[in-house]
């Protein structure tokens, strides 16, 4: 069974969390390697796919996660500071490690902070 990719990052509005397809897969929502939310094709739930792999209270931790990168990194960054932000990175990882245990051994769970962009997609 191969390892499935999952990575925690913000994305404006997103859920901070995203399954890497994997070069074999077919399932025509995203290009080889390309990120994409883990969502059904048609899912006015974002986080559908993870209920039943992930608790409610990581699943609302790291929508909440987003939100406040939403402060931090988007329009309104120039108003916080860049300690703020490295909490917020931090934060990022200590998400990383509870995702990581809740999904097991099927899955690699990583965080893209400013020091890993080159994981961009």
């Amino acid at each position: 069974m191969a390892v499935r990719q999952v990575v925690i990052d913000w994305d404006w509005g997103a859920t901070g969390i995203w399954s890497v397809s994997a070069p074999d897969d077919q399932s025509g929502l995203a290009a080889s390697g390309q990120w994409l939310a883990h969502t059904a094709p048609v899912d006015h739930d974002r986080h559908r796919a993870w209920r039943g792999l992930l608790s409610d209270d990581l699943i609302e931790a790291l929508q909440t996660w987003n939100d406040r990168g939403d402060e931090l990194i988007g329009r309104q960054a120039h108003k916080h500071s860049d300690r703020e932000r490295a909490g917020f990175w931090a934060d990022g990882q200590i998400l990383t490690e509870r995702t990581q245990q809740q999904l097991g051994s099927g899955y690699e769970v990583v965080c893209r902070t400013p020091e890993t962009f080159s994981l961009r997609r």
